[in-house]
């Protein structure tokens, strides 16, 4: 008996240094995360963000029906800034579920604010971001706007298109992916910021909010705030 009990117990320490030696191996190191944004940062021709803190090392990503939650809502309230009907928009939100998915500001543009269009017209490239999250886009270019083909991995709200499809072919990547995309945005953001706090021109090959908005969205799945509440200090 006595010799079974140690048996085990030798059994479940060698099982608990396994599952040490696989959270640690699973570990990411954020100052090599950093060091690849750095260099990734100059080949995209942005300015090295020496300066800027590494990421906090506590980063836990939202749950991923939270994520699709949010792409989805984000889906139809672009497309209403580019001219879908308010009341479909609205009647497809009920149908889904969603309505209380809202933020506050995209809930006032929804319901009758068309002077915030250019606010979520850009947001598109946040789309963008979260498409690929999801695992609808191979990359993510930070050289390049989001692809033409983007409108296509969301429902057609022509059709008004239930989101069934989309939340059944939905599959997070690896957190370790999205840590890096996160980290890549911040650096380049600052180096957007930096330029316009400077007079010079702003880096890249792509329009600015393209940056910013995809930092948005990398940002908000790290974090625990509301979507109207983002913080992209830089």
């Amino acid at each position: 008996m006595f010799i079974e009990i140690r048996r085990f117990r030798i059994i479940c320490m060698v099982a608990a240094v396994v599952d040490l030696q696989i959270t640690m191996g699973n570990e990411m190191n954020y100052f090599e995360v950093r060091s690849k944004s750095l260099a990734d940062s100059e080949k995209l021709g942005f300015p090295r963000a020496d300066i800027l803190p590494i990421l906090d090392e506590e980063l836990v990503i939202r749950p991923v029906e939270e994520i699709i939650d949010r792409a989805l809502v984000l889906s139809v309230v672009v497309a209403v800034s580019y001219g879908f009907p308010r009341n479909k928009a609205l009647s497809w939100l009920e149908k889904e579920s969603l309505t209380d998915s809202l933020s506050s500001l995209e809930l006032k543009f929804v319901k009758s604010s068309s002077q915030l269009s250019q606010v979520f017209q850009v947001q598109v490239e946040a789309l963008c971001a979260f498409a690929w999250g999801l695992g609808y886009l191979p990359t993510l270019d930070f050289s390049a706007a989001s692809p033409n083909h983007l409108v296509s991995v969301f429902p057609d709200f022509k059709v008004l298109e239930s989101a069934r499809r989309f939340r059944e072919k939905a599959r997070l990547l690896p957190v370790s992916d999205m840590v890096s995309a996160l980290d890549l945005a911040y650096c380049l953001h600052w180096g957007i910021s930096h330029a316009r706090l400077g007079g010079g021109i702003v880096p890249g090959k792509v329009p600015p909010h393209v940056i910013v908005e995809r930092h948005r969205a990398l940002e908000w799945m790290f974090s625990s705030v509301d979507w109207d509440d983002i913080s992209l200090d830089t």
